[in-house]
């Protein structure tokens, strides 16, 4: 009826992620990263928008877990007093792995749903980061930042679909 594909939208949860990563720096400005990074939960919620009795509100939850690697590049810029602000972007691939969707209808009942089987996929995986890093001795730096990393997209894989009706 709106012309907007079947589906669901929403967000992810704030969650833990371990990174691991080793660096090179080539010179005073430049650095790069090999990454890997690992989000061992990430919990979804979010809305659908399937057309008939399921109303307007239909709640929809999943975990998510996800591992990629990254190269990353950095540009260091120049020092605020013992601390150096830096620019980062990196490219990678991420394995994304989704346990199952669980659609909720309270519309037609308190207890319609409809349960995907759980899948995984690999994506192009990106980020881009913005900080600063603290020297530690000559050859170890501490980075503080804020990084913005997309990790592609996860999708359920093929099979049936448990459906609960009254």
């Amino acid at each position: 009826n709106n012309a907007q594909p079947l589906g669901a939208t929403g967000s992810f949860d704030p969650a833990l992620v371990v990174d691991g990563g080793l660096g090179y720096r080539f010179n005073r400005w430049i650095r790069a990263e090999a990454l890997l990074s690992w989000r061992p939960d990430l919990d979804f919620s979010g809305q659908s928008n399937f057309l008939g009795p399921a109303g307007p509100n239909q709640p929809v939850s999943g975990s998510v877990s996800s591992v990629a690697g990254f190269g990353v590049a950095y540009v260091d810029l120049p020092k605020i007093g013992k601390v150096r602000p830096f620019l980062g972007a990196g490219l990678g691939v991420a394995r994304n792995r989704i346990d199952s969707l669980n659609f909720q209808f309270p519309g037609i009942s308190a207890t319609s749903s409809t349960t995907t089987p759980g899948g995984s996929s690999s994506d192009l995986a990106y980020l881009l980061t913005a900080g600063i890093s603290v020297p530690l001795s000559e050859r170890l730096d501490l980075d503080l930042a804020y990084r913005f990393t997309d990790l592609g997209s996860v999708t359920t894989g093929p099979g049936q679909a448990q459906v609960v009706r009254p």
